[in-house]
């Protein structure tokens, strides 16, 4: 492993410890363990859009105000957002963006996949894709 790779791993690591949620198994409800923790059907008031579709998809269709970030910067440990921000990510296939969520949560953010491919995503954004 790379002196780089080792550091990453280990900032993803102690990153995980200080976000670890205990869960009092005494106290735990059913609706509790069925939250979901990735995706989301809808935008959570307050939330910033990020679109992480490749550029030519990002030319023909991308949502109203969102932010354009590759999928490569965030997936790199660096993806120069605000942790006291919520984010929702969306990609063309619906794909990337849970797997970019997921690693942005690892590393402290609050940020969702909004389910599905680019089709589910204008239907809640209310447009359509034009050519």
């Amino acid at each position: 492993m790379e002196p780089g790779e080792a550091r990453l791993v280990k900032d993803l690591v102690e990153s995980c410890l200080r976000h670890l949620k205990k869960i009092d198994i005494h106290r735990v409800d059913g609706a509790s363990l069925r939250k979901n923790y990735l995706f989301v059907d809808e935008i959570p008031e307050r939330a910033e859009i990020i679109d992480c579709q490749e550029p030519h998809m990002t030319r023909a269709w991308q949502w109203p105000g969102s932010i354009d970030r590759d999928w490569e910067s965030l997936m790199s440990g660096q993806p120069d957002l605000d942790k006291t921000k919520i984010y929702v990510v969306y990609c063309t296939y619906g794909t990337k963006a849970p797997l970019a969520a997921e690693v942005l949560q690892l590393q402290g953010y609050e940020v969702y996949a909004l389910r599905g491919s680019l089709n589910q995503v204008q239907q809640i954004a209310g447009q359509t894709l034009t050519h």
